[in-house]
């Protein structure tokens, strides 16, 4: 079987019986067509069945179903969550799971490669993408005041102002190691 990550999991802060779920995508159609998930916990894989209880943007509040219970009640932090990739919704033009952006080149609107991305990490205020470019590595917000295009079958990822960013973030990798 293979997996996609859809997103990140951590208890609710404010109820014992919800968990907070942070989508990788923000398409709530996609998000409500899914009815349980995978948790990966101390090297075992467990399903767990929820019912969204709200929304807001891509974040949720789940209510998870009491066979589920035990395996998300000792969370400690935040945890990924991923489904099985023969149960993922098809997502719409322009939506892509994360894990599909991993191995792409990260481009300028030349196509001159800047890197590729070898991680994408999910944040409370949307997915980030961690860039390698010789042996460094700088992170990109993954919004379209950065991204142009995305091009899934060439693995590529047109990024406005790449090479400035590359080097705002040489720059502050410089300023913060030189003491």
């Amino acid at each position: 079987m293979s997996f996609t990550k859809i997103g990140i999991i951590k208890k609710d802060k404010y109820s014992k019986d919800l968990i907070e779920f942070t989508s990788s995508t923000k398409n709530n159609t996609t998000i409500k067509s899914i009815d349980n998930f995978i948790l990966k916990k101390n090297g075992e894989r467990y399903s767990i069945k929820f019912q969204i209880k709200s929304s807001e943007k891509n974040k949720y509040l789940l209510e998870i179903n009491s066979e589920s219970k035990k395996f998300v009640e000792e969370l400690k932090g935040v945890s990924e969550i991923f489904i099985e990739n023969k149960n993922l919704p098809i997502l719409e033009k322009d939506e892509f799971y994360n894990d599909e952006l991993v191995e792409c080149n990260a481009i300028d609107e030349n196509e001159i490669i800047y890197g590729r991305i070898i991680r994408v990490i999910d944040s409370s205020n949307g997915s980030i993408l961690e860039i390698e470019n010789e042996e460094k590595t700088f992170l990109v917000p993954f919004n379209e005041s950065f991204i142009i295009n995305v091009d899934i079958q060439n693995k590529k990822i047109t990024i406005k102002n790449i090479a400035n960013l590359a080097e705002i973030w040489k720059l502050i990798l410089f300023l913060h190691f030189r003491d």
